[in-house]
């Protein structure tokens, strides 16, 4: 079953611009993961330092290897001078019965 994940990425607010800059080149690589199938971008209507992706996996274990390959690989360090804090993520199983 497909897993959504919504990643909370908390940028200075006058960093917002600059920071959709850097992550538009970095995203790419993330659409081209092994199990990526979703991925778009959002900013926070009331909330504009709030910057929010909305990703589709087949499995939570999917987007683990994703996470531990940017660990790994030391791409995800060029985040750091633009969050304002810890970056959060939750996952969410569908549920179409309901």
């Amino acid at each position: 079953m497909t897993v959504s994940v919504i990643a909370n990425f908390p940028v200075h607010p006058e960093q917002v611009d600059e920071f959709l800059q850097a992550l538009h080149v970095a995203l790419a690589d993330t659409r081209a993961f092994d199990g990526c199938e979703v991925l778009d971008t959002y900013v926070d209507v009331d909330r504009p330092g709030l910057v929010v992706l909305w990703e589709r996996w087949p499995t939570k274990d999917h987007h683990r290897r994703y996470l531990q390959w940017r660990r790994e690989s030391g791409s995800a360090e060029f985040l750091t001078p633009y969050l304002a804090d810890r970056v959060s993520f939750s996952y969410l199983e569908p549920r179409p019965e309901i």
